[in-house]
């Protein structure tokens, strides 16, 4: 039986010079799906396009001239390669070599920088950061106290992740609150995930909804999930599509798989197998597997479907 995924917390928010990308982790939900009536619509291609990410793919001889810009400090080169580095668009072979330390020129920005310091601390080893970055999370500490928001999240992220610091969950909720309680959506959604993975649902379920009402599609995905179970709110799988739905129009991948799978199963939203497969090609062209393997069954569904009934001789 095919299960829902929530979006647990985001691993990802920056903005750079020339971009905005936001990414998700996720986990199982183990609930089933149940069947309901509905009163939302079909899906249509338009509502759920996002454009792919643009970037022309690297040869040896081009990646070898952004490495070499970038190392003599050239600033859009030194992004291009963090945007590519983390999008896994690096030839595979020099994954490794594109760590952001002193040679990018990263180290002074991350100082003082908290969206370059937030990069640091989710694509860098905790060893890196304590070599490299010794004086990060004091500089982080020292922003914070004057009330910066930002660097207030992200000590909660260095508390949840034990980067440079020892892991610590209660250290990370006392930052993400202090951040949350300004409006921080994105803290608000990494307490609701903290708290759902401790099923403190009480706890979780104000400041999804919170997060979700500001926007946040990951906190939007979760909230669905939750309505969609009955877990800390009451149970409504209408309810549950139509916040899902609103994490899909933002391009969520998660997202856009489980509206898939509400067509397809026919809760919460009219059964449509059309409107499912719009939604688990565009979860596909972001490279969701999940989604990828049930396009594929359903298509293949279609075939036999339209294959005529053999008759006996």
């Amino acid at each position: 039986m095919k299960k829902l995924k929530t979006v647990n917390f985001p691993t990802l928010t920056m903005i750079f010079f020339i971009t905005l990308f936001l990414n998700t982790n996720t986990h199982l939900i183990s609930k089933p799906l149940e069947e309901s009536t509905s009163i939302s619509g079909a899906a249509s291609i338009d509502e759920f396009a996002h454009e792919p990410l643009e970037l022309p793919p690297l040869n040896e001889r081009s990646y070898q001239n952004l490495l070499a810009a970038a190392n003599a400090g050239n600033s859009m080169a030194q992004e291009e390669l963090i945007i590519r580095r983390y999008w896994e668009l690096l030839p595979y072979c020099h994954q490794d070599q594109t760590i952001p330390v002193e040679t990018w020129g990263i180290k002074e920005k991350a100082q003082n920088t908290d969206l370059y310091a937030y990069f640091v601390l989710v694509t860098c080893t905790n060893e890196i950061i304590t070599t490299h970055y010794p004086q990060l999370l004091s500089s982080m500490q020292l922003r914070a106290n004057t009330g910066n928001i930002l660097a207030q999240s992200n000590l909660g992220v260095a508390h949840y992740m034990g980067k440079g610091v020892e892991q610590s969950n209660e250290k990370a909720i006392e930052h993400f609150e202090m951040a949350a309680n300004n409006d921080h959506c994105f803290s608000q959604s990494y307490l609701g995930g903290i708290y759902l993975e401790q099923q403190n649902y009480e706890q979780a379920v104000p400041y999804l909804q919170s997060a979700a009402e500001s926007g946040h599609p990951g906190a939007q995905d979760n909230l669905g999930i939750l309505y969609l179970s009955g877990t800390g709110v009451e149970k409504s799988p209408v309810i549950a599509a139509e916040w899902i739905r609103k994490s899909a129009q933002q391009g969520s991948k998660e997202a856009l798989n489980n509206l898939g799978t509400l067509y397809l199963r026919g809760v919460g939203v009219r059964q449509s197998n059309e409107s499912a497969k719009i939604l688990f090609r565009a979860a596909k062209n972001q490279g969701h597997l999940e989604a990828t393997v049930t396009l594929n069954h359903v298509l293949l569904e279609d075939i036999i479907d339209e294959i005529p009934t053999m008759q006996a001789a």
